[in-house]
């Protein structure tokens, strides 16, 4: 799957998902030195595996395989707990390689920015 199909089946899912708008792409909004986005509210880290599930999902079904192959369920908790802020702190979580970073990442980081 080429980047520019996982980031119109981000775009997709975002539109049909997202409980807030869309983050620019380019936004970190943290100060230099600092790769977690903040807390999220009390009730965000399950809202936020579930989106973060359900974009696993939706790339599994594109590529036409399971969705453990895209990222272990450990690898989604870790993400939801983390939140990471770029693709470095996010390469930095176990199951996550350089790979799956570069095909998956920017996906990934778009479901946490939005939670």
């Amino acid at each position: 799957m080429t980047r520019m199909a996982i980031g119109a089946l981000v775009d997709r899912y975002l539109a049909h998902h997202a409980r807030f708008h869309p983050v620019d792409a380019t936004f970190i909004g943290l100060p230099d030195g600092h790769d977690r986005l903040p807390p999220a509210g009390p009730d965000t880290p399950a809202d936020e595996r579930q989106s973060l599930r359900a974009l696993r999902r939706d790339l599994a079904q594109d590529a036409g395989v399971p969705p453990y192959v895209i990222f272990h369920d450990a690898t989604l908790r870790e993400m939801a707990e983390i939140r990471p802020a770029s693709l470095a702190a996010l390469g930095e979580i176990g199951g996550v390689g350089a790979r799956k970073l570069e095909a998956y990442g920017d996906a990934f980081l778009s479901v946490i920015r939005q939670h």
